[in-house]
């Protein structure tokens, strides 16, 4: 374990090894309490990279009406349903987070648009099961420009992904996570965590 663990490991078996993701069984000790503790973890990490992926914060900037923002509602074989989230994906090698954010975006959106901020440090997803890491990258797409006007996705053929483009303005953005959440639509945490966000700010007067 990394320097600082403030546990004892005395068993660290793999009882599953997939292509992407691998299981582990753990046994940790502290003092006299010892525990079972069981993790998973992404295995495959893009040669030349800071994170497994990123997930994008999308916002469409128009001179002609409010901000808003770009959520897709995707298929999620895991979840056995509908899940309304953020775009995102994996680095490839030596990519950077803003060149995967723009690439991801353009492929799963259709939109074009530019990063303009890179969250700081090493992001974690499933932390208290799962080691796999992440970069939050903002995207600004320019809404008054003729390839954003009615764009289309550009899904890689060979990836099984099903995947619908929701556009919601910024002020609409907790309303409509209630409205997805009301249909049976699971909602991911880090968007339910922006909403939240948002409406503190604006209760605050940030």
């Amino acid at each position: 374990m990394d320097v600082g663990c403030p546990y004892e490991t005395e068993s660290n078996v793999t009882v599953f090894d997939g292509d992407w993701l691998e299981a582990k069984k753990l046994i940790v000790r502290k003092g006299a309490v010892t525990e079972h503790w069981e993790v998973i973890s992404r295995k495959k990490r893009a040669a030349n990279t800071v994170a497994h992926g990123v997930y994008i914060v999308p916002l469409i900037i128009s001179s002609s009406c409010p901000t808003k923002i770009i959520l897709e509602k995707q298929y999620r074989l895991a979840m056995n349903g509908y899940v309304l989230e953020l775009p995102g994906g994996l680095l490839k090698e030596a990519e950077s987070p803003e060149q995967t954010a723009e690439r991801e975006l353009w492929e799963e959106t259709g939109y074009s648009g530019k990063a303009v901020k890179v969250s700081a440090g090493i992001c974690t997803e499933g932390a208290p099961v799962m080691f796999n890491t992440c970069k939050f990258v903002t995207v600004h797409v320019d809404g008054d420009r003729p390839e954003n006007t009615n764009p289309r996705q550009n899904l890689p053929p060979a990836e099984l992904e099903h995947i619908s483009v929701v556009i919601v303005p910024l002020e609409q953005l907790d309303a409509t996570l209630q409205q997805h959440a009301d249909q049976g639509v699971y909602i991911m945490g880090e968007l339910h965590t922006l909403a939240l966000g948002l409406s503190l700010a604006g209760k605050i007067g940030i």
